[in-house]
């Protein structure tokens, strides 16, 4: 059975936002804003409890799932919506290696 994903609960955006901004220094890289995102998808959405499986389906199912929360992202906070592309991009890039990974987790 393919896992989707989903937000499991309800968030703040404006909270989280603040919560980011005083982290600023420890994004390794990344704007406040695609942190903002990905800690959205981790903190609020089922990602972290399905991963391993989720990654073992094929990658247009996958990045279609992906997609779907993004979406949901930037429709709560359209200036989110080039960093979503970005976060977007950046799964696609590491399906291979997921997939690879989750391979080896039962």
């Amino acid at each position: 059975m393919k896992q989707k994903l989903f937000f499991k609960s309800v968030y703040n955006l404006d909270n989280e936002k603040i919560k980011v901004w005083r982290n600023f220094k420890q994004f390794e890289g990344k704007s406040p804003e695609q942190e903002l995102i990905y800690r959205l998808i981790h903190k609020y959405t089922n990602y972290e409890e399905i991963m391993w499986s989720f990654y073992k389906e094929d990658k247009s199912f996958v990045m279609g799932q992906i997609n779907k929360i993004l979406l949901e992202i930037s429709k709560q906070d359209r200036s989110l919506t080039w960093d979503c592309e970005e976060v977007r991009k950046r799964y696609g890039r590491l399906y291979s290696i997921k997939n690879s990974k989750s391979k080896w987790v039962a």
